[in-house]
């Protein structure tokens, strides 16, 4: 008999995971939401059982849980898995505190392999390509990376303009994408962001309550220097830009989420990867979702760890107080 899966939250990432978990053929996938429009779409899109209330779907004893609400809510919905005795998977951890975090991670030392932090960004294979160069590439002296989007333009279905968690702070604004990007530059270049200095501000037009600019220099404990400069209120014709570029000993490696390439130094020429045919962005979220299948069944080893998030989380909330304070910040 085949394993449920439970998905909570039915946003715009729940659709995607349960779309998902069907394609693969996972098992049996109920989705759970609050709101019975979108119990109603998942349904009526993907053909799955539907719930409104978690306690309930826990009663039907799900293999492990796609953590997929906002942010904030995070914490509470992965500990609820973990007392149920399921594994979870969740978005991107950047509402927690540091003692919520740490509490996940000795549940998970207790008892290994329930834990599965998302790591989307690490399976775009331009990313993937760019990992490979840095092998080639030599000691990483700078990375420069900006991160740059219109708020309103990445959610443009909400009903309200700030229906979305990006718009309030308290449910992880303006960060989450920032946290992708240190999540896989932890995961390559094996370093630890150690101090932080940062600006941060609201500076648009759009509704306060989250920073829409958010500047940041970060050390690493392998001695690269990072300038990561983050934006909410820029207005272009794309949901979401984002550039990084390498500077290191043998080259220079810049990376898109659609391209990347390698400038070699000893040959003097750039090398170009070579999309593969038909690759379109979604196909991310179907790779990350076969990824955890394989990490939960233990036929590979899962990419990502909530240690590695922990670092992240301790980066960003070490950001923000830089910038309360004006000061350079060593990350807890």
């Amino acid at each position: 008999m085949a394993d449920p899966f439970a998905v909570i939250g039915l946003g715009s990432m729940g659709k995607r995971r349960v779309r998902d978990l069907k394609a693969l053929n996972a098992g049996r996938v109920i989705g759970v939401d609050a709101r019975e429009d979108r119990r109603a779409e998942t349904a009526e899109r993907f053909g799955v059982e539907t719930l409104a209330d978690f306690d309930a779907a826990m009663k039907l004893k799900p293999r492990a849980v796609i953590v997929s609400v906002p942010p904030h809510l995070h914490y509470r919905f992965c500990k609820g898995t973990i007392d149920a005795g399921a594994a979870y998977f969740v978005e991107c951890l950047t509402t927690l505190t540091l003692d919520e975090i740490d509490d996940l991670i000795a549940r998970e030392k207790a008892a290994p392999g329930h834990a599965f932090p998302s790591c989307t960004a690490l399976l775009n294979e331009n990313v993937q390509h760019s990992a490979q160069a840095l092998a080639r590439a030599g000691r990483v002296y700078s990375i420069h990376a900006s991160v740059s989007t219109w708020l309103p333009n990445q959610h443009p279905w909400e009903k309200q303009l700030g229906d979305h968690y990006e718009f309030h702070r308290a449910q992880g604004g303006g960060l989450a994408e920032p946290a992708y990007l240190l999540s896989w530059l932890s995961l390559v270049l094996q370093q630890r962001p150690v101090r932080v200095t940062a600006h941060a501000a609201h500076v648009s037009e759009l509704p306060p309550g989250f920073n829409d600019l958010f500047d940041m220099i970060i050390e690493w404990d392998g001695g690269t220097i990072m300038n990561l400069h983050y934006a909410l209120c820029e207005k272009h014709d794309w949901s979401v830009g984002i550039f990084t570029r390498f500077s290191c000993e043998n080259g220079n490696i810049v990376c898109t989420h659609t391209s990347s390439r390698f400038y070699d130094w000893s040959r003097q020429q750039w090398e170009e990867h070579q999309q593969t045919p038909g690759w379109k962005y979604e196909d991310i979220y179907l790779a990350e979702m076969k990824h955890f299948l394989d990490g939960l069944y233990g036929r590979a080893r899962y990419a990502n760890t909530l240690e590695v998030e922990r670092r992240v989380l301790a980066t960003l909330l070490a950001a923000e107080e830089s910038s309360r304070t004006g000061r350079r910040i060593d990350i807890q």
